[in-house]
């Protein structure tokens, strides 16, 4: 933000919204202000692809810039403003953790992880994050990174972090990432739900999740946003017919359909008992857990039931 008048009137609605209780983070760069310092110092700015070359000496010019005089200047206007805000780097808590993106770059960062719980611990104490965009690594290397990207990955993040607080909050316990398995059944009924998935694989990979859909491959043809390459997609289908007579132990009728060969009408001995099968085969909708419920109870009304809590 270039124009002061500008920047004076969104700090004035940052305030606005979190006062009236809205959660406000604010993720910034300095491409400006990096290039005023670099020019002082007698330093050329290069681009490729639009992305700033950032050797050694220009990372350091970089974090001067962007952890100090910007993140707290924004600071010093959402203070004055009468915000509560607290000036942080993607290197504070390890929150952007990052790698060389392109060794032609030099330290440009190609984020690998956010750690996000810094940022919540600030929103729980009532301050909006000013959060400049710096990544680290283990090795302690500090690296430029692009800031809308920045910004997409700490709101997915956040998202992702806040659905599973909200999970935490409705079953009463923590949620072990390690021994947990998250099924969001019927997933099609929330359009966005699948796109958002990427941000789990981006920010959150350590929890394995699950999403089902009775009309899921409909819901996709219908041109829902799919994250190409971030979900596993798999096709479940019920069970055949051949696959309900072993379910139910009758190895007979399915040894006599795999030989029979002829044209003629079935046998009686096998015509009638198959027809019986079949109509449960349609009766279970081929679903494993109401076949198991059928093969072991032979309950029709418990079968139903199962069905009913599948659906």
């Amino acid at each position: 933000m270039v124009n002061e008048e500008i920047k004076q009137h969104v700090m004035e609605d940052m305030v606005l919204l979190h006062l009236v209780g809205v959660k406000v983070v604010l993720v910034h760069g300095g491409g400006p202000e990096i290039n005023d310092l670099m020019n002082k110092l007698g330093k050329k700015a290069e681009f490729v692809n639009g992305l700033r070359v950032t050797d050694k000496e220009t990372v350091d010019i970089v974090q001067m810039v962007l952890a100090g005089k910007v993140n707290k200047t924004l600071v010093n206007l959402i203070e004055k403003h009468g915000g509560k805000a607290m000036g942080i780097s993607g290197m504070d808590g390890s929150l952007i953790e990052a790698k060389i993106k392109n060794q032609q770059l030099g330290y440009v960062g190609d984020i690998t992880n956010i750690n996000i719980q810094t940022v919540f611990d600030l929103l729980e104490k009532g301050y909006i994050p000013v959060i400049s965009t710096l990544g680290c690594d283990k090795d302690g290397n500090t690296y430029n990174i692009n800031g809308d990207t920045a910004a997409a990955r700490i709101a997915g993040a956040l998202n992702a972090e806040r659905l599973i607080m909200g999970l935490e909050i409705y079953v009463g316990r923590k949620i072990d990432p390690e021994n947990t398995l998250l099924i969001f059944d019927e997933v099609q009924e929330v359009p966005r739900a699948l796109a958002s998935l990427k941000y789990f694989y981006e920010n959150a990979p350590h929890y394995h999740i699950v999403c089902a859909g009775s009309l899921l491959g409909i819901a996709l043809h219908e041109g829902t946003s799919f994250p190409v390459g971030k979900v596993n997609f798999m096709q479940i289908d019920p069970m055949s017919f051949e696959e309900f007579l072993l379910a139910n132990g009758d190895d007979n009728l399915l040894d006599f359909l795999n030989k029979w060969e002829h044209l003629e009408p079935i046998p009686d001995a096998f015509f009638n008992p198959l027809c019986e099968k079949l109509k449960m085969y349609y009766i279970t909708g081929g679903m494993p857990e109401s076949v198991l419920m059928w093969t072991e109870a032979h309950d029709v009304a418990a079968m139903q039931e199962v069905q009913s809590n599948i659906i």
